[in-house]
């Protein structure tokens, strides 16, 4: 299977499903997926309910950090990882959720090559109907990072505190001069915006 993003197209291997038959007789269509490439897997239950509803449960996704260059102009590798019980859709924005995703071993790929930051997790809740918030934590490494995010619907915030815990490598630091603003204790990283429609 193949999805063209901005980036180019992006392959997603071998993709199986199976219906469960009685969702169709209570107006709730499920599928279970599964796919694989490489080393790479997503896994999920998708029920729709009407034209507007998407639920999507027992969501198990591991992948590399360079697929997110199909999102956005960024070097970065390590592996991601993420975990959902319940994820809520509405209009295709996130109405309730209940995740954790992670990216061990994450580097940025510098001009003078691979720079080891360390292993993070954010755990996602929602918070009221349509409102997502979430802690993001520093599970080991030299750069940490911890503050929040939150989404309420198409508007998201993210504030998260840099550290470093030895000297910080000049080139990190231009590039985070870029995002983020110098404090006493390391970067303050803050970003706001509206998700696309």
């Amino acid at each position: 299977m193949r999805v063209a993003t901005d980036a180019g197209i992006l392959h997603l291997g071998e993709v199986t499903w199976s219906l469960r038959p009685l969702s169709l007789l209570v107006a709730a269509p499920t599928l279970r997926i599964h796919s694989r490439w490489s080393d790479q897997e997503l896994a999920a239950v998708i029920t729709w309910r009407g034209e507007r509803e998407v639920i999507l449960s027992d969501v198990e996704a591991r992948f590399d950090a360079a697929l997110l260059r199909h999102l956005a102009p960024i070097a970065l590798s390590g592996r991601m990882t993420a975990q959902a019980e319940r994820l809520q859709l509405r209009d295709g924005l996130p109405l309730q959720a209940t995740a954790r995703l992670t990216w061990q071993q994450a580097a940025w790929d510098s001009p003078q090559g691979l720079l080891p930051l360390g292993s993070y997790a954010a755990d996602i809740q929602d918070t009221a109907p349509g409102v997502l918030a979430g802690t993001i934590v520093t599970l080991a490494g030299p750069l940490r990072a911890e503050g929040e995010l939150q989404l309420r619907q198409r508007d998201y915030s993210i504030a998260i505190l840099l550290t470093h815990d030895e000297a910080w490598d000049p080139l990190l630091q231009e590039a985070l001069a870029l995002l983020a603003r110098p404090v006493a204790a390391g970067y303050d990283l803050r970003l706001d915006g509206s998700l696309p429609q």
